[in-house]
């Protein structure tokens, strides 16, 4: 996955959750500059994004990819 994947999957999610970038970021009390830059270059933290994911209700497997 490189950035412009991460970014069109953030933007997906956002859709499907009906929420805009500031109210998200918002609710986690977060301000919506620092997180759509952590989000725009992909700087992100592993961690910090699977706790997103979980707390929107999904569910993050990591599986070993064929050859």
């Amino acid at each position: 996955m490189d950035v412009e994947d991460l970014k069109k999957m953030w933007k997906k999610i956002l859709i499907e959750e009906g929420l805009s970038e500031t109210e998200f970021w918002k609710r986690r009390g977060v301000a919506q500059s620092v997180g759509n830059k952590k989000m725009r270059l992909g700087t992100i933290k592993y961690i910090e994004f699977i706790n997103i994911l979980e707390s929107l209700g999904y569910e993050v497997t990591i599986k070993k990819g064929g050859k």
